[in-house]
């Protein structure tokens, strides 16, 4: 899978799932292993990549809403 289609899935992911400010690492990444999961077409070998590039985006948007 090229780079520019797991930041496009990352970017998705980031904007659509919804977690709470109390979530844990653990608790996000595995809401995000669900969700991919059900997308066939994302290879095995790139899933633990995308969760988490999706996470350290999920926490950055966080941290932004946090602090401002």
């Amino acid at each position: 899978m090229n780079n520019t289609l797991k930041e496009h899935i990352v970017s998705q992911l980031s904007k659509t799932l919804v977690v709470s400010i109390y979530s844990t690492d653990s608790e996000i990444k595995e809401t995000i292993q669900k969700t991919i999961n059900y997308i066939k077409a994302i290879p095995e070998e790139d899933k633990e990549e995308i969760i988490n590039l999706t996470l350290s985006y999920i926490k950055r948007k966080v941290e932004k809403k946090l602090y401002c």
